[in-house]
């Protein structure tokens, strides 16, 4: 059955995804997952939302996908041993150094391989399934054609592939201008997205703004003419580094043609609701699986701060 994975970065959104649509979530709960910024769960609500998932069919994924030290490891058991207490279905790594943790302790879970790991080709799958991984999330650089290729050369592998959200302008997080910046990690779950950061153009505002909006405006380095960085206005932003958002909402039965297994949800807003309530969600397509209608995709929710 195709899976349908939606964000949860709270109990509201968790009920949201869950009654529109989504048979799986994926959270996190503590501090080692890769949204810091999120309301995020604790031991005690991590078990309430599983109960609630359970009864409804629907799968929980808890996300592990930030690089640990030697001196968090402890934390890191305690908070696994919590989520296995729970019931969690699967839970999403990046570190490899957690993988034998994992296994130790708790040899009956269920690994996915994060998209921080950017995973991009079937060597990399293949490798991933002999270390005991059961899926893995591939990186948002991947083609069409790649996934079908992958998934041809490691049938027994479950994919699962982003459809809608945000782009990094790195590969999977693995950029150092927020860092740089704000002394908050990406590697650590604390990216402050600098890329997407409202800059203004600092000229005559109007005749700007009209430039920008044509795409003209670039930006170039002194010690590298030619190479050129695109500067784009659009309604209520300027966008100066940042890539665009993923939209495949028309390609949804390219992706399950390709192999796809698991059609995952991004958005930080929609992932990070602190202090937010639902707002709606809207119908995120139809989707046409052998001439049938396998599945409503709901979830692109929309929060209201």
């Amino acid at each position: 059955m195709l899976e349908l994975l939606a964000p949860a970065g709270s109990m509201e959104a968790l009920r949201a995804a869950v009654q529109n649509g989504a048979n799986a979530v994926y959270l996190g709960c503590g501090q080692f997952n890769a949204r810091q910024s999120a309301k995020n769960f604790t031991p005690q609500s991590l078990a309430e939302a599983v109960k609630y998932c359970h009864v409804r069919g629907v799968a929980v994924h808890l996300t592990l996908n930030t690089l640990v030290s030697d001196k968090e490891t402890p934390d890191v058991i305690t908070l696994i041993r919590q989520a296995a207490q729970c019931g969690v279905d699967a839970f999403i790594v990046q570190d490899i150094g957690m993988v034998s943790v994992l296994q130790k302790h708790f040899p009956d879970a269920e690994l996915h391989v994060s998209t921080q790991a950017s995973c991009v080709n079937r060597e990399a799958v293949k490798m991933y399934r002999s270390m005991g991984f059961k899926r893995v999330v591939l990186g948002r650089e991947v083609t069409l054609k790649e996934i079908r290729e992958i998934k041809d050369a490691v049938p027994d592998v479950e994919l699962e592939a982003f459809a809608h959200g945000a782009m990094c302008i790195a590969y999977a997080g693995r950029c150092l201008m927020s860092a740089y910046l704000t002394a908050r990690s990406a590697q650590a779950g604390a990216c402050s997205h600098t890329c997407r950061w409202d800059f203004d153009v600092l000229a005559d505002p109007l005749k700007a703004k009209q430039i920008a909006e044509t795409g003209a405006l670039v930006l170039e380095e002194k010690k590298r003419p030619g190479e050129y960085f695109p500067i784009y206005e659009g309604d209520d932003f300027t966008a100066v580094l940042s890539s665009r958002d993923l939209r495949m909402v028309e390609h949804l039965d390219d992706m399950v043609k390709a192999g796809v297994d698991s059609i995952k949800i991004f958005h930080p807003v929609i992932y990070s609701l602190n202090h937010c309530t639902v707002h709606n969600l809207l119908a995120f397509a139809k989707l046409v699986l052998a001439g049938l209608i396998c599945r409503l995709l709901h979830c692109l929710l929309l929060v209201e701060t």
